[in-house]
């Protein structure tokens, strides 16, 4: 296992954990998680050196980027809402939004899968600002740490002198993901204001 498949396991088992910690009664965090990891599972194939997994794996980080990150929004900004806690309306939301948004990453621009999760990220940041949550407020930035990474570092460079684009990317996705489920967990979250 080379270093760019163990930084996707990490993830994968980030995402595992905050599924099994923080997913209990919440399906859109649930339906994130279940879509991050299925997308890391595939990365960890793919970098082991299974040509075969370059597809899915493609295909699995594409759905992740249209969906999970929206997803993560609605469990944390509206965790009432019909989307955060109904399967039903998560499976529909997947099929829907992943669907388009797969379909417009295709035939009008890959930024549309850019686009998504970074405005997503900051919305989640926006709304852990406004739900006053110091460790909300670290984790959101560390969210938006990861895709800043992901657009703005160099392929070649190293960050910290320790970890490419790609494993910077899974481990800052990992923590965010552990520490976003982690304010998720709470007992009573304080509302966002309207």
């Amino acid at each position: 296992m080379n270093a760019d498949a163990l930084s996707d396991l990490v993830l994968l088992l980030a995402c595992v954990g905050s599924w099994w910690y923080a997913g209990v009664e919440r399906p859109a965090w649930r339906g994130a998680m279940v879509l991050l990891g299925l997308a890391a599972a595939c990365g960890v194939l793919r970098f082991s050196g299974l040509e075969w997994a370059l597809g899915p794996h493609r295909f699995a980080s594409l759905l992740a980027a249209c969906v999970a990150f929206l997803l993560t929004l609605a469990a944390l900004r509206w965790p009432q809402g019909q989307l955060a806690r109904r399967s039903s309306a998560v499976g529909r939301f997947v099929v829907l939004v992943g669907g388009v948004g797969v379909a417009l990453s295709q035939i009008l621009t890959p930024l549309w899968s850019q686009v998504i999760p970074g405005v997503s990220a900051l919305l989640v940041a926006w709304t852990m600002w406004q739900m006053r949550s110091v460790m909300g407020m670290v984790f959101g930035a560390v969210l938006l740490a990861s895709f800043a990474v992901a657009a703005l570092m160099p392929a070649d460079a190293l960050l910290a002198g320790l970890f490419n684009r790609t494993q910077a990317f899974h481990y800052l996705l990992a923590l965010a993901v552990i520490g976003l489920g982690t304010v998720l967990a709470r007992p009573s979250p304080s509302p966002v204001p309207a």
